[in-house]
């Protein structure tokens, strides 16, 4: 009696199966649990399962039975039915769940026939999971069993001989194919032999996954649909994943109606080439991947107008094992919010027009490619905490156009590395907590062109070169919180180091800014103005 008043989820694992597990089974009287949110029940794998004397037959009525005495309340909410290896048939108290809202099958080999399904009044969730032989969902004809129409999510998975939801539907019928009224989630994996014989899913909100040549029929179908009211098919969806699509040429052209999509994932489609015009209409689009689609080109050059020019929101872009890759697109300088960039296997790309090149946050990386010296028009170079970079490539020397290196966080660099010394177009120099950095070599008299140098948080930097003497150009460079000892050496007159620095006309060293005699007097005149212009914003 006690065991009657169990509440929420019941799992019984290690089910046996045949006439005395079954009656065993019916004492449990899961029946009188009303109690009970959700069951899960889990077989045993079957001992006998390579007997060739076994009788199949016999075999099958036992799991059924044994799956008749499992027999839960009507109020039951969620049943998870695992390892139902051989049974033919599903119990036939599943008409009784009125209340069910989640249902997963998994591992039912031998199920053909999910028919009972269609009784569930107020399922949710459903998952069909390794049902190897499941052909169809219904053996009903198109409009003869009304669709499950308080469907949310639908998880159809490695059903390698599902063909459709319907046995027989003929080309005529195929015309009046109805739509699940609610579902919003979507996820098709590995279902090879499914064809356009699906409902339609005109109000997909979440997810949706199309895998393994399934013909995007039903997708068409669905952008097409005629809607009562002024609802656009799709209009919802936010996610959407295209993979191993063998025949897919092009995206869909009806992309117009994903007016809500906020990340689109296209993986191994061989044949996919042309992404105009569906492109164009992605305007809340914040991730793109394209990745093993070895056809596609993303420069637009098969259709009309800018390919990138809806992409005002993209956040994230992927770019992975692109043979046609071989420079990027000029349009992407026109991604305003993209935040980050990733290039991966793209082995003909040639970044000859890059200008700007920021590695930040890379925490695991250990070295820069010598490649980096191709980049001939790279002007802006940001190198920011990857903890574990010791050097700078060699290949660095031939960034010839490079007017601004910024290296931040690199706790193991010690010297500037030799290659830097051939950069005489540089004019703006910022080096900011390198904890192990001891010195500036000599040879920073070269970058004759120098005219801003940051040093900040360098606190083993004790002493300047000589060198410095040589960068007339330099005109308001600031040094703080280094080594206390190199404060001292550039002090005013009286540091060793002063010479080196007495030229420069607005040098401020720690907190103070340390000033040459000649420039003093415009110095004060400046912060008297200053002082003014505060007072007149008060």
């Amino acid at each position: 009696m006690e065991l009657n008043n169990l509440r929420g989820e019941l799992e019984i694992t290690n089910l046996r199966y045949g006439k005395d597990a079954s009656e065993e089974y019916n004492d449990a009287k899961l029946k009188e649990k009303l109690h009970l949110h959700a069951l899960r029940l889990n077989w045993l794998n079957r001992s006998n399962e390579n007997d060739d004397n076994v009788d199949a037959i016999s075999e099958a009525e036992d799991y059924e039975i044994t799956l008749e005495s499992l027999q839960p309340h009507p109020n039951l909410k969620e049943l998870h039915i695992f390892g139902y290896r051989v049974g033919v048939r599903l119990a036939s108290w599943f008409s009784s769940l009125t209340t069910l809202n989640t249902l997963v099958l998994q591992g039912c080999e031998k199920i053909k026939d999910v028919s009972p399904l269609s009784q569930l009044p107020s399922l949710k969730s459903l998952s069909l999971i390794f049902l190897s032989s499941l052909e169809y969902i219904s053996n009903s004809n198109v409009t003869s069993v009304l669709l499950l129409s308080t469907l949310q999510r639908l998880n159809p998975d490695h059903l390698p001989n599902l063909k459709g939801w319907w046995k027989d539907v003929g080309e005529e019928e195929k015309e009046d194919i109805p739509p699940f009224e609610c579902l919003s989630e979507l996820n098709i994996i590995l279902c090879p032999q499914l064809t356009s014989n699906m409902p339609l899913y005109p109000y997909l909100e979440g997810y949706l996954r199309l895998t393994d040549n399934y013909r995007l029929k039903t997708f068409q179908r669905t952008q097409q649909m005629k809607m009562m009211d002024s609802f656009s098919p799709l209009s919802n969806l936010t996610y959407f994943s295209i993979i191993g699509i063998e025949s897919l040429q092009s995206l869909p052209e009806l992309t117009y109606s994903l007016v809500s999509l906020r990340m689109l994932f296209m993986d191994k489609c061989p044949k996919l080439k042309t992404l105009l015009p569906a492109f164009q209409h992605l305007i809340s689009l914040q991730r793109l991947e394209i990745t093993s689609c070895h056809e596609v080109d993303i420069y637009g050059a098969d259709g009309d107008g800018n390919m990138w020019q809806a992409f005002q929101s993209l956040l994230f872009l992927r770019l992975q094992d692109l043979p046609q890759l071989e420079t990027l697109p000029d349009e992407l300088q026109q991604l305003i919010s993209l935040q980050k960039l990733t290039l991966e296997e793209c082995k003909c790309l040639q970044l000859t027009s890059l200008q700007q090149l920021t590695l930040k946050g890379c925490e695991s990386l250990v070295g820069i490619p010598e490649w980096i010296g191709n980049l001939k028009s790279l002007r802006n170079l940001h190198i920011a905490s990857p903890n574990k970079l010791i050097s700078l490539p060699e290949g660095m020397r031939q960034l010839t156009s490079l007017r601004s290196l910024y290296i931040s966080d690199l706790p193991q660099l010690e010297t500037l590395p030799h290659c830097l010394q051939q950069l005489t177009s540089l004019q703006d120099l910022s080096l900011f907590a390198c904890e192990s950095l001891v010195g500036i070599p000599e040879w920073i008299s070269n970058l004759k062109s120098l005219g801003q140098l940051h040093i900040m948080g360098c606190n083993k930097l004790t002493s300047l070169p000589e060198g410095m003497c040589q960068l007339t150009s330099l005109q308001s460079p600031f040094i703080r919180d280094c080594d206390p000892i190199l404060e001292q050496r550039c002090e005013r007159e009286t540091g060793e180091n002063w010479h080196k620095v007495s030229h420069i006309p607005d040098l401020y060293i720690g907190d103070e800014p340390s000033t040459s005699s000649s420039s003093s007097t415009a110095v004060d005149k400046t912060f008297k103005s200053f002082r003014k212009l505060q007072l007149c914003n008060k």
